[in-house]
């Protein structure tokens, strides 16, 4: 049975890693947690699309020390698309733009989540956020830049 990106999403800050390359271990003040960014990384945080796959139904052993949805083992619509006359699943659009904004070391937390909120409302998602510090969620509900 094929699965479905769900039209609400939620992001969890508790487990959310953000702001740091794939293959670094790096920490700044534009970036959240501990490891390399995976969709679900050993030290049990995850990227947006970790999240946002598990939301789809898939396991979290699947998607384990993975750095994108096109190495997941089945596709998901939304996140992954099967590459026309080929037999392999690429990046979706709405993926690929969610990386770069959750990857991204120049642009904060708030910032981050700005983006990928305007992201899912393109693509006709609902994103809420779930254990976000207030500070943050401040500066996300002020109108202004971004």
């Amino acid at each position: 049975m094929l699965k479905r990106l769900p039209k609400e999403l939620v992001l969890d800050y508790s487990t959310w890693i953000c702001g740091v390359p794939v293959n670094d271990n790096y920490t700044s003040k534009n970036s959240k947690g501990k490891g390399k960014t995976r969709l679900l990384n050993y030290e049990g945080e995850m990227c947006c699309l970790g999240q946002f796959a598990l939301q789809s139904g898939v396991k979290r052993e699947d998607i384990l020390d993975l750095a994108e949805p096109s190495e997941i083992n089945e596709q998901i619509y939304g996140l992954g698309t099967i590459v026309s006359g080929a037999r392999f699943i690429d990046n979706s659009k709405f993926s690929i733009k969610a990386m770069v904004i959750n990857d991204d070391k120049k642009t904060t937390i708030a910032e981050k989540v700005k983006a990928l909120k305007r992201l899912c409302g393109h693509f006709k998602r609902k994103l809420t956020l779930k254990n976000f510090p207030k500070s943050i969620l401040e500066e996300v509900n002020r109108r202004g830049k971004n």
